[in-house]
């Protein structure tokens, strides 16, 4: 399943997103949030591409730990901090 999400998320939208069965391929590029939830996304096997806001200022903690499938990342140059050097652990990102 791809998905393109625009307008604002909050906590429970972020929880359904990850709850999705079959997410693949999701673009959080035209959302409008700044910041996103730690542990956003992990766990998520299924996911292999995320695209993160174009406003995201930092990536939060472990935001896609444990995506085992996760191959490609894309943010922009607003992202000035990746918490925690165990986010992509166990992801194939950049592998």
């Amino acid at each position: 399943v791809n998905l393109i999400i625009t307008g604002e998320l909050n906590n429970k939208d972020f929880l359904t997103l990850k709850q999705l069965p079959n997410l693949s391929i999701l673009d959080l590029e035209n959302i409008k949030n700044t910041e996103m939830p730690a542990n956003v996304f992990e766990g998520k096997e299924s996911l292999s591409k995320i695209t993160f806001p174009h406003n995201l200022i930092k990536i939060p903690d472990l935001a896609c730990h444990k995506c085992k499938n996760l191959t490609q990342i894309e943010y922009f140059e607003k992202v000035k901090e990746i918490k925690n050097n165990e986010n992509f652990k166990e992801a194939n990102y950049g592998r």
